[in-house]
């Protein structure tokens, strides 16, 4: 089995792996708190499990933010001892609550305070910029305002299709060599 090492461009055989440090890795779970959760929060819930089941070598720090009197939302119960739940209950952000962190994985597209790491975005589409029409005035700003204050910070795309890495190099001149393409399921 091939795991990714710190290199985000590289992967490590499970064989060698004893000469290579296991990365810290800080994943956002916010999209899956909630207790109906849609396609990203499903991307994300099912990610999370098969890393727990794939990979005991890296840590995980799952962040999750809920508000100390919040009980909409339900934090995830992993049952790895490679993972450790990191809940930010008074809004002091990923940093704060998470650590030191090698990689910052954003499961969707988010405003993100990690620094002094690699960062990995997974974006699933971007139909607001194909069929604009379909969203207000300031979703569009907003979101825009989003993708323009991550296409700096991010070392890779990861996108849910071919057509998703297209249009991050047609609207946001993101070049092939930031993206891949990994089907979700």
């Amino acid at each position: 089995m091939v795991l990714p090492s710190a290199n985000i461009n590289s992967t490590v055989d499970l064989d060698k792996r004893s000469t290579v440090a296991p990365l810290c890795v800080a994943l956002n779970c916010r999209s899956f708190m909630s207790k109906q959760y849609t396609g990203i929060g499903r991307y994300a819930s099912r990610l999370v499990h098969a890393l727990a089941q794939i990979d005991d070598y890296n840590q995980y720090k799952l962040y999750a933010p809920k508000g100390i009197f919040n009980r909409k939302k339900t934090v995830p119960k992993i049952e790895a001892r490679n993972f450790s739940l990191k809940i930010d209950r008074f809004k002091r952000g990923l940093r704060n609550t998470v650590g030191k962190i090698d990689l910052y994985h954003a499961l969707s597209p988010e405003i993100f305070d990690a620094k002094d790491c690699k960062v990995v975005m997974t974006v699933h589409d971007l139909i607001y910029k194909a069929f604009p029409q379909g969203h207000t005035q300031e979703t569009l700003r907003l979101t825009d305002d989003q993708f323009q204050f991550f296409l700096s910070k991010v070392s890779k795309f990861i996108c849910c299709s071919h057509n998703t890495a297209e249009d991050l190099e047609k609207y946001f001149n993101v070049p092939k060599s930031n993206t891949c393409v990994i089907y979700p399921g």
